[in-house]
């Protein structure tokens, strides 16, 4: 999750995206210097049952 990533982007829009889609859910994969910010994000927001960060995952993960 850095800058150039589009991470920036993503934690200016996710509270408008949330609101303006009941329906939406965001998984989040990775970790990096943003995921604080994103969880706090997350927080102020009350996004917890709408964006799940599932930080790093290995590549056998990603197949399922």
């Amino acid at each position: 999750m850095t800058y150039r990533r589009g991470t920036d982007l993503l934690i200016e829009i996710l509270p408008q995206l949330c609101c303006h889609h009941e329906d939406v859910e965001v998984l989040i994969v990775g970790d990096g210097i943003k995921r604080k910010v994103l969880e706090r994000i997350i927080e102020i927001y009350h996004l917890h049952n709408k964006v799940k960060l599932l930080g790093i995952i290995s590549n056998h993960e990603k197949l399922l």
